[in-house]
């Protein structure tokens, strides 16, 4: 997965999905929060396609009312690339001719 693992749906800003094992569950986002900023701009700034764009990047910084909070919440989110790596040795330790 190369973002932060959540979707929302425009312009109504409402998280609809929030993927098993992502940074945002992790982070504690929630269905049904509501995006009040995205990387500090008003989501009514951004058009839908920007929008859906900006939520499929690797770092975005959010500030979201939850349900049951009086204050909005800020998080920044970042997905974290690892690359997998298989290395064959042979069992002798040495170099196979």
């Amino acid at each position: 997965m190369n973002n932060v693992g959540m979707l929302a749906i425009h312009p109504e800003r409402t998280i609809v999905r929030v993927f098993p094992g992502s940074v945002a569950e992790q982070a504690g986002v929630l269905l049904g929060d509501r995006i009040e900023t995205i990387n500090g701009k008003s989501p009514a700034s951004r058009g839908a396609a920007q929008f859906r764009a900006v939520l499929q990047e690797s770092s975005v910084s959010l500030t979201l009312a939850q349900t049951g909070h009086p204050r909005p919440i800020a998080l920044t989110l970042h997905t974290i690339l690892c690359w997998l790596l298989r290395i064959s040795v042979p069992k002798s330790g040495r170099k196979q001719s």
